[in-house]
């Protein structure tokens, strides 16, 4: 080849995204699959990831366990209450848009932020707002 590394480009964009994230507060509403791998994700980029979800089932639970030994604070059984610092919310699906986390988070002025979204910023260069 032409002397350009693919294994050290890629390491340098793992890295740059990395540096994008760290330490950023995000809160993720919701714990089911999508939720689960958004805090996942947040948390391999080096974010402080908090987790809420209404529900405290066994399927909750045992998430919540993996999750809180990659790092990550989590909520079960209650309603979310985000942290006055939260930079960006990350919501699921099934959270209406009138939810009172959505309404309090944009009313601060805090970023939200659907699953979708979450996944189109970590794909590429993209900065947090």
């Amino acid at each position: 080849m032409d002397g350009f590394d693919v294994n050290a480009a890629a390491t340098a964009q793992a890295l740059k995204q990395r540096e994008q994230w760290l330490d950023r507060k995000v809160a993720v509403v919701g714990i089911g699959i999508a939720g689960y791998a958004c805090a996942d994700a947040l948390l391999q980029r080096g974010a402080a990831v908090s987790i809420f979800d209404s529900a405290a089932g066994p399927a909750q639970r045992e998430r919540a366990a993996i999750l809180e030994l990659l790092g990550a604070t989590v909520v079960l059984g209650r309603p979310p209450v985000v942290d006055p610092d939260c930079e960006l919310v990350v919501v699921s699906p099934g959270v209406p848009p009138a939810s009172p986390v959505i309404v309090d988070a944009l009313a601060r002025g805090v970023t939200v932020w659907g699953e979708l979204e979450l996944a189109w910023a970590l794909r590429g260069d993209e900065p947090l707002a």
